[in-house]
């Protein structure tokens, strides 16, 4: 296995492409008859996860640009209207995030979100950005804390249930088509991070507050060194700290191996530490990181096996290939 090779998070800049599609001009009319373009033009994200479609949307008269999202999953009207409440909140209390733009439409069996257009680029890791971005997950989740406790959202589920339930499943998956190969192959890596975040379950789990769970490359646009925004709420979550920053921690600094061509810089997981001032230490950092990782693969592992979904599959060599560079990130061995 190559550590540290590119993948779908090491795009430092969106990219957006001219759309005539139906569900482009539909989101054409919904610019014009709800927030007001006169003209749209509409460009279609390369970014697509299966649930969401994104969309550049900008005014030929105007050049007023608007961030589009649709989906037509079930769970996406609900999803959306706490997106927009939580990133209303967020941004009247001085958070650097876009604040959205209601209403929340339902057009078409569709539920759409728009938000301002903010230009920059994706956190690359050069330069202060990962302790910018260390900063703003502390300082972020302390402000979702204090003004969204009556938010109502999901949590994480209980962690020892969920290593319980994912021994079984990757046993299972072991010996079906669509996950055999990687799950064999990645065996090892994966029953030892089971069994080294089992041992400190307690103090992974407690404390839970507000935090951003998918606070990852594409998610930060910066301008230069400066952060310019934190984007996507669908994943602002009541969830344990120590899992949330280590998860964050290891997505930012495996962007900063990528741009430094697999160089991992000793300090950089010690200096997450400290800018976050969340006071959380190295190896739970680490077994955070782990944990997060191990809840990811009982998603797609439940969701393929027990529901027979396979939208996340995709996502399958990632998560489980991950536990190697987070030994180097974090300089783990015995944690």
């Amino acid at each position: 296995m190559t550590l540290f090779a590119p993948d779908n998070l090491c795009r430092l800049r969106a990219s957006f492409a001219p759309s005539s599609t139906p569900l482009a001009l539909g989101v054409a009319d919904v610019a014009r008859t709800h927030f007001g373009l006169a003209r749209p033009d509409v460009s279609a994200s390369s970014d697509l996860n299966g649930l969401t479609e994104c969309f550049l949307v900008e005014d030929d008269v105007t050049r007023r640009r608007l961030f589009v999202k649709t989906s037509r999953h079930a769970g996406a009207p609900a999803r959306f209207r706490r997106e927009a409440e939580c990133s209303i909140r967020l941004c009247d209390a001085g958070a650097p995030v876009p604040r959205a733009l209601l209403p929340v439409v339902e057009w078409e069996e569709r539920s759409v979100l728009a938000f301002p257009y903010i230009e920059g680029a994706h956190f690359s890791g050069e330069g202060a950005q990962l302790e910018r971005a260390a900063a703003a997950f502390g300082a972020l989740t302390t402000i979702a804390t204090d003004v969204l406790g009556n938010v109502d959202a999901p949590g994480a589920p209980p962690l020892a249930r969920l290593l319980d339930e994912l021994v079984a499943l990757y046993g299972r998956a072991r010996s079906d088509a669509r996950t055999a190969p990687i799950c064999a192959a990645y065996a090892a890596d994966v029953a030892r991070a089971i069994d080294r975040v089992s041992r400190r379950v307690d103090e992974l789990v407690a404390p839970t507050a507000w935090t951003h769970v998918d606070y990852h490359p594409l998610n930060l646009l910066f301008r230069g060194d400066e952060l310019a925004a934190v984007l996507d709420f669908e994943d602002l979550l009541r969830f344990p700290v120590a899992i949330a920053s280590g998860f964050a921690a290891y997505k930012l600094i495996r962007r900063a191996a990528v741009t430094a061509n697999g160089h991992v810089d000793a300090s950089l997981a010690s200096t997450w530490a400290r800018a976050t001032r969340q006071e959380i230490d190295l190896p739970l950092l680490a077994l955070g990181s782990r944990a997060r990782a191990l809840m990811l693969l009982h998603l797609i592992l439940e969701h393929a096996l027990d529901q027979g979904d396979d939208r996340f599959v995709y996502d399958l060599p990632k998560h489980a290939s991950s536990f190697a560079e987070m030994d180097r990130v974090f300089d783990q061995e015995n944690g």
